[in-house]
């Protein structure tokens, strides 16, 4: 989080450490980043961990440096002392070399690995405030915790502050049956909880589905900037943005989500970021933070986000809000509750494998429907055309007998179905066997053995 220049205090975890005004303090599995920049480019890290087994200063300075060159391989250290053990460090993001300095200090199963990076260019300007920062980190007792299961399907765990109110369940009341997990737990004005919001929108309206809006597609900052606080403010009262901030740690989690459901992660553009804003609720000054997250599939095929390759989805996947008053202080307390949030292995396997046998299902009967709508096409074409003929025959032989009245003319046609053009002025037409030749006369016409009677032709 951002605010003011001071110490802060995470009564979660555990720790206080120096904030510049306008960093962000952070924690990532176990990791304390004290950071000027959402890259990370100028941060103070703080990584404080127990071993099952004593370990020296060295071992932990090589587990050190081949965790980072998982991340960055081009990342080397180079040891600047050994009582204490001092490492300096460089790195590259974004195209851009970082120069670090970092100490490492064990002491039985314990240790504390601290230190900071910035860009080369700018590492001597920064190193006064960034020293600083470094050597303000400390531990502190963490907040009683307590453990909460969700009750019906045991579907997932989460931690709580001792002494909050806390409940959860797995909602299925949506279209698909699909199981959604969700908790919230409070104390007076402070509330976490992480029921998924969902919004569903189209950059085009030729395959709009039932609850689909009309979007242009913005990766989640820009949602969080525009669409998002108008509905918000629609929904409750007028607000007042604080910050958006880009999460780029989210995309990570996101992307296993979307492989845990058998979806190729590579195939979505995905995005994260936060949402902070004042507003009167329940004539309460709050102030409110929210997680966003936007997907968009980059097929273009029949299965593709509803059969509309221009659909994308937006969620807010997070909620936290406090007094505007204590919210600086409780919001690490909140953010541990929802970092605490785990699901049920056994539970999530099931419900993955449940879920991947529906839209099979689905699959199939969209399968079934457009086969039907072909056939049902098919079947329609032809009955409209079969009438088309007809009705082009009988206006063919309309505008024929037309033709032949106009021009005086008649039609009559042998025993062999030939039809002949003759003029209308006799009563009786024939035709000659052997020069074909035909011959017009009254009706008391006698005729020889070589001539043929010519009927009329009626259709």
């Amino acid at each position: 989080m951002t605010a003011g220049g001071g110490q802060y205090f995470d009564r979660w975890a555990g720790f206080s450490v120096h904030r510049p005004a306008g960093w962000h303090v952070r924690l990532t599995n176990s990791i304390v980043t004290v950071s000027e920049d959402v890259a990370g480019m100028v941060a103070a890290m703080f990584l404080p961990f127990r071993m099952a087994e004593p370990i020296s200063a060295n071992m932990a300075a090589q587990q050190f440096v081949a965790q980072y060159r998982a991340i960055d391989p081009s990342f080397q250290a180079w040891m600047v002392s050994q009582q204490p053990l001092v490492l300096r460090t460089e790195g590259h993001i974004g195209g851009r070399t970082l120069d670090g300095l970092y100490s490492v200090a064990t002491q039985a199963e314990n240790g504390l690995i601290a230190g900071f990076q910035a860009p080369r260019e700018l590492a001597q300007s920064l190193a006064p405030v960034l020293g600083e920062v470094a050597g303000s980190f400390s531990l502190t007792p963490r907040v009683p915790r307590e453990r909460f299961l969700e009750p019906a399907e045991a579907a997932f765990t989460v931690l709580y502050p001792q002494g909050w109110s806390i409940g959860g369940s797995v909602n299925r009341t949506n279209a698909y049956g699909a199981a959604l997990p969700g908790f919230q737990a409070g104390n007076g004005s402070a509330l976490v909880q992480n029921w998924l919001r969902e919004f569903s929108f189209v950059e085009t309206i030729w395959a709009q589905m039932p609850g689909q809006q009309k979007l242009k597609y913005v990766p989640a900052t820009q949602f969080a900037a525009t669409w998002l606080p108008k509905l918000l403010q629609r929904e409750a009262s007028a607000l007042s943005v604080e910050e958006i901030v880009e999460r780029p740690d989210q995309v990570p989690p996101m992307a296993l989500e979307l492989a845990k459901a058998g979806l190729a992660p590579d195939r979505y553009d995905l995005s994260a970021a936060t949402l902070q804003f004042t507003q009167v609720r329940s004539e309460q000054n709050l102030r409110v933070r929210l997680g966003i997250a936007v997907q968009r599939s980059k097929d273009n095929g029949i299965w593709s986000m509803n059969m509309n390759p221009t659909a994308w989805t937006a969620m807010i996947t997070s909620s936290m809000q406090a007094s505007i008053d204590e919210f600086e202080t409780v919001a690490p307390l909140l953010t541990g509750v929802l970092d605490s949030y785990q699901k049920n292995p056994q539970w999530e396997y099931a419900e993955l494998m449940r879920s991947r046998q529906v839209s099979m299902q689905m699959q199939q009967q969209a399968m079934a429907r457009l086969q039907q709508i072909s056939r049902t096409l098919s079947e329609t074409t032809n009955i409209i055309t079969s009438g088309f003929w007809e009705r082009q025959g009988i206006q063919d032989h309309a505008m024929h007998q037309w033709s032949n009245g106009f021009l005086g003319r008649t039609d009559v046609v042998d025993s062999q179905g030939t039809v002949y053009s003759v003029p209308n002025d006799a009563d009786l037409y024939w035709k000659d066997l052997q020069g074909g030749n035909i011959l017009g006369t009254g009706v008391l016409f006698n005729a020889t053995p070589n001539l043929e009677r010519l009927q009329p032709l009626t259709s």
